[in-house]
């Protein structure tokens, strides 16, 4: 019973030890700051270019104009690439692959959660297709 007792109280001083040493070396400090500012652009200027069944992976423009799409590999997509063939004049697209509805979740929740949208907008200064 003795050494059931020491035990118990060993096991506590450890829990304790490594509770002070965690609150001291990554708790205290003060609150990040809320460094959200107004948008530089207003909702309008964002138009949907695609509703899909999968969600997004990755996108990308080429110099040419091409824009390229992945899906996302935790929806288990039929297909891995697809393509807009219309070219950017301009426009930004960007993906919303809604990631706390795909990662570590099966493929039928991602298809429930669908569709998922690429959007595209004038950002209001020139950029390099592809970058």
């Amino acid at each position: 019973m003795r050494a059931l007792a020491i035990a118990c109280v060993g096991i506590l001083a450890l829990i304790t030890a490594s509770v002070v040493l965690l609150a001291g070396r990554y708790g205290g400090g003060e609150r990040f700051p809320d460094l959200t500012t107004d948008p530089a652009l207003p909702a309008t200027s964002l138009e949907v270019v695609a509703n899909l069944d999968s969600p997004p992976g990755n996108n990308a423009v080429s110099a040419s104009g091409r824009v390229l799409f992945s899906f996302h590999p935790e929806a288990s997509p039929r297909v891995q690439v697809a393509e807009i063939v219309f070219g950017p004049d301009g426009w930004l697209y960007v993906t919303c692959s809604a990631l706390h509805h795909v990662i570590m979740r099966s493929a039928d929740h991602i298809r429930t959660r669908a569709p998922y949208q690429i959007f595209r907008f004038r950002p209001g200064f020139e950029g390099v297709p592809g970058q």
